[in-house]
């Protein structure tokens, strides 16, 4: 009776503890219970099983320590029913060889778990994928640590001589060898890819390593790490493994994948612009200098027609006959006021004699008064002769300035050719510009960001 109590109660205190780890799990979906672990939790977690010479320490597991021909494992329990999935390992590998360690450790998804072999501690033909963390410089190329992704479809094998450089795929440096503090490596599977990301320490963005295209890893594998030394040695401590379902957040990512080929886009349209922009100032500059060639080439032209019209005599001719022409005219304006200032001079003297007669006559004086009509007559006959003379002359005037303004244009023609001449190039310097940057604006509206 108290055997079944006992049994009893340890089904519903585990039931509970996994009600309680899915409940979590659906609250927060960074990390998956089913393939993460914490490593102070690991004696109750009963998803993960470690072997050979792997140790639980307090924070984390040490799948080898530092000495020579060690090998140790952590395979997950379950198989994988995430579609697309990612899993960030947060280790650190440190010795008191300061210099050089040895082998390194590697991330599996492979089709069969747990099985010990010459490969960094597991199997040498896995089927499946590994990302190998390759601390010993083998080769000497000095490119050491490693850290690279290799597919295997149970055919091939790492040669740890060369490095594995016949077998893996993609590849980058990580330097990660006895640091302070932990350092942490991003695998993630999601759109037949595989995107590994690097982060030195906790607080440190994540850098990407490399991406791999066209990779497609079967449901139902098996995620674990393994580690081994060699003839050198180091301390391999895994401190978590945290593991999240990407299945869901397919459209979020694809979204921000569209975003990201967005923003690629409209850089390449920022160099395209800048590209029409240098296009348009070559344009501006080619038109600038066409029109200036034009206006050196009819100023020439303008420069010899004056030349030619300067050597010939008619033109002269011209020129002093108008001259002599204005004098003419500037001389008929002095004698017209000179005439007028003598008449009115004239008018004055006679009215005040017209007055002293006729004080005369109201005196009696008959002889004078018959004087006076002789002298009437003569004076309004005068007085006829001025005004014909100013009519004349008001009607001759018009017709100089008229005459003399013809040849005044003739003269001045060439001039105004010259001037007229450059207010058409000006207006073709406006159009063209403006035609320019219409055409500018009218490309910019045709970009799509």
């Amino acid at each position: 009776m108290l055997l079944s109590f006992k049994i009893y109660f340890l089904f519903i205190f585990f039931s509970f503890s996994l009600i309680i780890q899915v409940f979590n799990y659906g609250l927060d979906n960074s990390n998956n219970p089913f393939y993460s672990f914490q490593g102070q939790t690991l004696e109750t977690n009963r998803h993960w099983e470690m072997g050979e010479n792997a140790m639980i320490f307090d924070k984390y597991i040490r799948l080898t320590g530092d000495e020579r021909n060690s090998k140790g494992w952590l395979w997950n329990k379950n198989p994988n029913t995430m579609k697309y999935w990612s899993s960030i390992i947060t280790f650190r590998i440190s010795s008191s060889n300061k210099r050089i360690g040895a082998d390194g450790f590697v991330f599996w998804y492979t089709e069969k778990r747990a099985i010990t072999g010459e490969t960094f501690g597991n199997q040498e033909n896995f089927k499946g994928m590994g990302v190998f963390l390759d601390t010993f410089d083998n080769d000497n190329s000095g490119d050491a640590p490693l850290l690279q992704l290799m597919i295997n479809d149970g055919t091939l094998f790492y040669d740890n001589l060369v490095d594995g450089k016949s077998s893996v795929v993609a590849k980058c440096t990580f330097k990660c060898r006895n640091l302070q503090d932990t350092s942490k490596i991003k695998i993630t599977y999601f759109n037949d890819e595989i995107i590994v990301e690097t982060s030195l320490q906790p607080n440190e963005p994540w850098q990407e390593c490399f991406t791999f295209k066209g990779v497609d890893l079967s449901l139902g594998y098996y995620f674990g790490v393994s580690a081994q030394t060699g003839g050198v040695s180091d301390n391999h401590d895994i401190y978590s493994i945290n593991t999240q379902d990407l299945t869901n957040k397919e459209d979020s990512l694809a979204q921000k994948q569209k975003e990201k080929q967005k923003e690629k886009q409209k850089e390449k349209q920022i160099i395209e612009e800048k590209e029409n922009e240098k296009d348009l100032l070559q344009d501006i500059e080619k038109l600038t200098q066409e029109i200036v060639d034009e206006i050196q080439s009819k100023r020439k032209e303008i420069q010899q027609e004056m030349s030619s019209l300067e050597k010939n005599e008619d033109f002269h001719l011209t020129q002093e006959a108008l001259k002599e022409f204005e004098q003419t005219i500037e001389g008929l304006k002095i004698h017209q006021k000179s005439v007028y200032e003598k008449y009115s001079h004239l008018e004055t003297q006679i009215r005040e004699l017209h007055e002293f007669i006729g004080n005369q006559i109201s005196g009696g004086n008959v002889e004078l008064a018959t004087s006076l009509t002789t002298f009437t007559k003569v004076l309004s006959h005068l007085h006829s002769v001025v005004k014909e003379t100013e009519t004349e002359f008001k009607k001759t005037d018009p017709a100089f300035q008229k005459e003399a303004e013809k040849f005044r244009s003739k003269i001045e023609k060439t001039g105004s050719f010259a001037f007229g001449f450059v207010i058409f190039i000006l207006f073709q310097v406006v159009v063209g510009f403006a035609f320019l940057f219409w055409r500018k604006r009218k490309l910019s509206k045709k970009k799509i960001y």
